[in-house]
């Protein structure tokens, strides 16, 4: 079983997340932020983002405009480089994915449907989907990964997660899963997503 963060390991996200908080400031009045505040809290999910970015605003309120938001920049996401190959070899072997985002229910799946890789949108590769509105700690709490592996059906043993973040190594560390970076430390670090399918013994 193989957990995946979603933001900057199955997508690259971050200029429709600019974007998306932008607008969603200006709408309150609040000048906009730019890119660089928003690269120091990546992956923080959308209860931080309330305390962070949208002081006294309500998270199901909020998700519900990322939502729509996300709609609106579905053009400025793009699946990252052999997520696409890498899926499809891990289906191909029967090994179960899922994945594990602090990004909000409607939010994800709307991604996972209107991102396409491999002649497939990239939702029809996973078993199990676990968000941070789900649950009541995101990451770098293991809530999410837990949630996961409850859906999947199985325990923890021989599972792993490959993501991007220090919150996505704490959360595997508390839930005792082991982690493989993509691009920072882990338990094994890669550069990229073709590297994953060699330590996972995936080559054809």
């Amino acid at each position: 079983m193989v957990l995946f963060d979603l933001d900057g390991v199955l997508v690259e996200t971050f200029d429709a997340w600019v974007a998306v908080i932008d607008a969603c400031r200006r709408r309150r009045g609040l000048s906009p932020l730019g890119p660089e505040p928003i690269r120091r809290t990546w992956g923080q999910g959308i209860l931080a983002d309330c305390r962070v970015f949208f002081p006294g605003t309500d998270p199901a309120e909020l998700a519900g405009e990322y939502d729509a938001g996300f709609a609106e920049h579905l053009d400025k996401v793009h699946a990252m480089n052999g997520v696409g190959a890498l899926l499809g070899r891990l289906r191909a072997r029967g090994i179960p994915a899922a994945v594990v985002t602090n990004s909000p229910v409607a939010m994800t799946h709307r991604l996972l449907a209107g991102v396409h890789d491999a002649g497939a949108p990239l939702g029809s590769f996973f078993e199990v989907v676990a968000c941070g509105d789900e649950v009541e700690r995101g990451k770098p709490a293991p809530d999410v990964l837990e949630l996961a592996v409850e859906r999947l059906g199985r325990g923890t043993r021989g599972a792993v997660m490959v993501g991007d973040t220090d919150n996505d190594r704490l959360a595997a560390a508390a839930a005792g899963i082991p982690f493989i970076g993509l691009c920072i430390s882990g338990d094994e670090r890669v550069e990229s997503l073709e590297e994953v399918a060699t330590r996972l013994a995936l080559e054809e």
